[in-house]
């Protein structure tokens, strides 16, 4: 019997779990003897708190701040999952084969849709208790709507996801429509359920005619006149050579600061008569910042060389690939701590009376920053403990002494 396309890529895809997950079922035995109840705590604890932060989209009195960042952080949690396995999912290893297999565009977005389902695996159990929650809240016919809207919602952010692991990037951005009438609206209200129906529905058919027109159009592709060339020739190419290299990495950090600056949003509105946590949430952002990113200068760095090997012998080539990988990881770890602390001074200024007391972390994270950045460069890779060791002393001892 003949194999069609949705069955070849689940036989592909187990193939591939098996494969890079070969070895390591013991660890995960060993894992699960030793710690048994802690994983099961943490799994439930994490399930309710999914299903509480979906929760917090039907309440009255939740601000528009948190709505935002209920649907951002549902968005890139699953985003973040469907980016780790697309290696897998889209069959990136024999793209030359699919390419030659004569199949219609639907049967692969078809395909696409029934496998991202099956990647979001333990996101379905908060969805599935999610529905008891609203139904115990409130009243059957608000109940139904609003799981009718999360549905549409889930249903809505999968395809927004699709394409743009897809790069159909103008399809992509029709798609944020219904997820902005969820920041907007009540999905258990009559207006908001109505307006969600329809543009999701309006969304979708403008998404396939901007899917069939591009499939058109790259039929004769124009030859693109290559931009930003003498930026990137003064910059020693870091900037293009990383993201062709290391893109996974680095959109990998960057949802980690995306989410320490959420953090020090999120931390402190949970108790936010309490001036402690503020300053709690200042030292693990200063930690999580910069445990990201003192590592990318030698990271870029040494996959620009890697790639133009015929230049690594030249000692100003050299210089200048570090001195600009460097100075981006700065850039990016000054702006995403200065973010962080006037969050912080700014939640701090209402209960307590010196919200400048967060600047000293601030001040001690910044150098084991410095400190990390060189000893990356200059080190040996058997040394790497040495500096998330002390990052994780330093966030414990500053942790003590703001509680204390």
């Amino acid at each position: 019997m003949a194999t069609s396309y949705l069955a070849l890529r689940q036989l592909h895809f187990r193939h591939e779990l098996v494969e890079r997950w070969r070895g390591l079922d013991r660890i995960v035995l060993v894992g699960a003897g030793l710690l048994s109840w802690g994983i099961v705590y943490a799994v439930v604890g994490l399930i309710l708190a999914l299903s509480h932060a979906l929760l917090t989209l039907t309440e009255t009195g939740t601000p528009t701040e948190m709505r935002w960042l209920t649907v951002i952080g549902w968005q890139g949690l699953t985003f973040s999952i469907l980016w780790l396995a697309r290696p897998i999912l889209f069959m990136r290893t024999i793209d030359a084969f699919v390419a030659s297999l004569p199949v219609s565009a639907r049967s692969i977005w078809l395909a696409d849709i029934l496998m991202a389902l099956q990647c979001y695996s333990l996101l379905w159990l908060p969805l599935l208790c999610l529905p008891y929650m609203i139904w115990r809240q409130l009243p059957p016919l608000q109940a139904f709507l609003a799981c009718m809207a999360f549905a549409i919602m889930v249903a809505v952010g999968l395809l927004f996801n699709l394409l743009l692991l897809r790069k159909a990037m103008t399809s992509a951005t029709a798609m944020l429509l219904p997820l902005l009438v969820m920041v907007f609206f009540q999905p258990q209200s009559f207006i908001g359920f109505t307006a969600l129906i329809g543009t999701g529905l309006l969304t979708t058919c403008v998404a396939v005619r901007l899917l069939r027109r591009s499939s058109e159009k790259r039929a004769q592709p124009p030859a693109p006149a290559p931009p930003l060339s003498g930026f990137h020739q003064a910059t020693a190419l870091v900037l293009l050579i990383a993201w062709h290299v290391l893109h996974d990495t680095l959109i990998w950090r960057s949802g980690m600061l995306l989410a320490s600056l959420g953090l020090s949003l999120a931390l402190p509105s949970l108790r936010p008569t309490d001036p402690r946590l503020p300053e709690a949430a200042m030292i693990m952002c200063a930690a999580l910042i910069s445990v990201m990113l003192y590592g990318m200068p030698a990271l870029i760095s040494r996959a620009v060389l890697t790639r133009l090997d015929f230049l690594a012998g030249h000692r100003g080539f050299r210089r200048r690939v570090i001195l600009c990988s460097a100075m981006l990881a700065s850039l990016i770890f000054c702006t995403m701590l200065s973010a962080c602390w006037l969050t912080s001074s700014h939640l701090m200024a209402a209960g307590a009376p010196h919200p400048k007391a967060i600047l000293y972390p601030v001040i001690m994270f910044l150098a084991l920053f410095i400190a990390g950045v060189w000893m990356a460069l200059k080190i040996s890779i058997s040394l790497r403990w040495i500096m998330p060791t002390a990052h994780l002393t330093l966030m414990l001892i500053l942790l003590m002494a703001a509680f204390s």
